[in-house]
């Protein structure tokens, strides 16, 4: 299993993934209203900021592993990175975040359905391994795990996991930055239900 940022784009003919390389994957799709409320946090810069960041062609980011070395993770903007992943010629599931907090044993059970009927791989237990998966990940214990060990994600004196909500934009989000970021990215946040 990888789990990653990047954007499935080719440099100097490389591309970052491939059929023959990935089996399959599972994308984890967020409302971008929502993300440059959360994106804007994590980097300790302004939400307009961060909206110049998410339509950008050439936004990169980087990965910084144990050793302190730095690794570009390319991204660009929010719907190309999306649409990088849907072309992906492998069995492949979208599972929206909001989801995931609405709708958890939905969602857990068609990952695991992914698992089962595109791998033919049979799970054992699955009850009991749904609930150890709910507890062992639910927001509070990952919160209280970043405050005992640290994550490696997160930014230095910023908290990665701040609230695990949905919609916060209604609250913080002018009128300018919510229709901005519906301009650039309106058609695959129509595909998806955000609006």
């Amino acid at each position: 299993f990888l789990k990653t940022h990047n954007a499935n784009i080719s440099i100097n003919n490389y591309a970052f993934s491939n059929s023959d390389i990935s089996m399959g994957l599972i994308y984890l799709i967020r409302n971008p209203l929502d993300i440059c409320i959360s994106y804007s946090k994590h980097l300790g810069i302004n939400i307009d900021e961060t909206i110049k960041f998410m339509i950008s062609d050439k936004t990169l980011t980087f990965f910084i592993d144990s050793k302190n070395n730095r690794y570009p993770v390319p991204l660009g903007r929010w719907d190309t990175h999306i649409k990088s992943w849907q072309k992906f010629n492998t069995p492949k599931i979208f599972i929206k975040y909001e989801d995931l907090l609405s709708k958890t044993n939905n969602m857990l059970e068609k990952i695991l359905d992914y698992f089962e009927k595109e791998f033919n791989i049979l799970i054992n237990n699955k009850e009991i391994k749904l609930s150890n998966i709910k507890t062992t990940t639910k927001f509070e214990a990952m919160r209280d795990y970043e405050k005992k060990h640290g994550f490696n994600e997160a930014q230095k004196n910023i908290v990665f996991f701040r609230s695990a909500q949905k919609d916060q934009w209604k609250k913080i989000l002018t009128n300018n930055q919510k229709d901005r970021i519906i301009n650039e990215f309106g058609l695959l946040m129509t595909e998806y239900n955000y609006i």
